[in-house]
């Protein structure tokens, strides 16, 4: 199977993130353009402060196939979402064909948030990582995801969604 890894170093400052809920899914309208198009709050309540890395296109994993420029990250954000709990995150894509998330990408997260943790990659991807982390948030589609450390599952407590939008190139 094919996956994506990206990898999030401990040198997120956590107090320094905005602290308020992000919206996953479409939301509600925010307005209409002269043509009569609806436009929603999908991916409009982040903000610059959330951007934690910016990546040049084209420098992707190539398997030389249709999926690759889907598989490009061109862009990571991350907010804490302060009273309601929740840790969010964004990916953005150069060009994220749609369904390419139905067994041609998986996103990766891993946490490096304590001493220790494991160098290896999650669900047996080939390759290691210079950050050992002690926590993987790991989405394979728009239904199928997990969070989880490298020796358990933890999705149970720990999951509040992720939504997919392949002309909008995120995650």
């Amino acid at each position: 199977m094919r996956k994506l890894l990206l990898t999030l170093a401990a040198s997120l400052c956590l107090s320094a993130l905005q602290s308020h809920a992000i919206t996953i899914g479409q939301g509600p309208a925010i307005g209409t353009d002269k043509r009569g198009t609806v436009w929603y709050e999908e991916f409009q309540d982040w903000s610059s402060n959330d951007v934690r890395v910016v990546s040049p296109n084209d420098n992707e994993f190539k398997l030389n196939d249709q999926y690759d420029p889907s598989r490009d990250i061109i862009a990571f954000y991350s907010r804490d979402g302060g009273s309601d709990g929740n840790y969010y995150f964004r990916v953005d894509f150069f060009d994220l064909l749609a369904n390419a998330e139905n067994g041609n990408l998986d996103v990766y997260v891993l946490i490096d948030c304590a001493s220790g943790g494991t160098n290896g990659l999650p669900d047996s991807v080939q390759g290691t990582t210079d950050h050992p982390w002690e926590i993987a948030v790991k989405v394979y589609d728009s239904v199928n995801k997990a969070v989880a450390t490298p020796t358990s599952d933890i999705t149970a407590t720990s999951w509040v969604g992720a939504y997919w939008r392949a002309d909008l190139d995120g995650v």
